[in-house]
């Protein structure tokens, strides 16, 4: 089992390690002792961490207080995660003769698979437990679920994408992360300034309710008008959420600019409660023609 491999090579780490969300947490001097234990270089194993996301998809990674944009949440208690913060495709566990986790799989706009062209899973296809890693290991593969010991390979993602538009959303993100920027009305702008607008725009539409124009004919993906904790909703519902967010962005600042007129904001609400407003978008706040204060 992880924990007695760690507790006789990591004696440092023992009783810690995996009560904490080590994609989260794994800082620095840990790395350094995997490192020498290891064939692998500390830039290498730094890259395999969501750490490895800072400066691309958000500027600081909060591992202590949690809350970080675009991760999903673990929230590890007595050992297991509470919430649905791991997920997978079955089909990519197939691949392969060792099935292993992608590092993207834990972002929030990874609601499909871009192989297999399906929603991805978050929980075990048996007895609906989170996926839990080094609690599901047996015999060296991560693949079985901690409960009741299935074999998360062989899930099957049985709903049917409603269109392609959110796949190709996915696809969108992924290449920002990838590439560290986006061009926006023709000009570069770093990645994780976008991110942060994007994740702004989040909470404007799923939680103050101001979605016109963003999801059309589909209508809202959350049944009730608002959601309090964008993780939490349903795969299904933030794969067609995040194809209308990036909608808004794909044909800037035309689509953008429609938008916020026809949701009549002013231009406090487009910057409300930001902190630290990036110049691209500020610039754009001022040449919107919105008043300051909506009829």
């Amino acid at each position: 089992m992880p924990t007695t491999f760690t507790n006789l090579y990591l004696p440092e780490t023992r009783n810690k390690l995996w009560a904490s969300d080590l994609d989260l947490h794994a800082d620095r001097p840990l790395l350094e002792v995997l490192s020498h234990k290891s064939a692998l270089s500390v830039e290498e194993l730094h890259c395999m961490t969501l750490r490895s996301y800072e400066s691309v998809l958000f500027e600081h990674l909060y591992a202590k207080s949690g809350g970080t944009p675009f991760i999903l949440p673990l929230q590890m208690r007595g050992r297991y995660p509470k919430s649905r913060g791991l997920r997978f495709c079955p089909y990519c566990l197939r691949e392969g003769e060792q099935p292993y986790f992608r590092k993207k799989w834990r972002l929030s706009f990874s609601t499909a698979c871009l192989t297999h062209e399906c929603f991805l899973l978050d929980e075990c296809g048996r007895c609906g437990a989170p996926v839990s890693l080094y609690k599901g290991c047996r015999q060296g593969r991560t693949s079985r679920c901690s409960r009741c010991g299935y074999d998360l390979r062989r899930c099957n993602s049985f709903k049917r994408l409603p269109d392609r538009e959110g796949l190709e959303a996915v696809r969108w993100l992924y290449g920002i992360v990838d590439s560290g920027y986006v061009m926006l009305d023709g000009v570069p702008v770093y990645s994780f300034l976008f991110f942060r607008v994007l994740h702004h725009f989040w909470k404007v539409v799923c939680v103050w309710g101001r979605d016109i124009g963003v999801f059309g004919a589909d209508g809202d993906p959350f049944g009730e008008g608002t959601v309090k904790y964008w993780n939490k909703a349903p795969i299904e519902s933030q794969y067609i959420a995040y194809a209308g967010l990036v909608r808004l962005f794909r044909e800037y600042p035309e689509s953008f600019a429609a938008f916020c007129n026809g949701n009549d904001f002013g231009r406090t609400e487009l910057t409300k409660d930001m902190m630290g407003v990036p110049f691209f978008y500020e610039n754009l706040c001022h040449r919107l023609f919105v008043t300051d204060h909506p009829v």
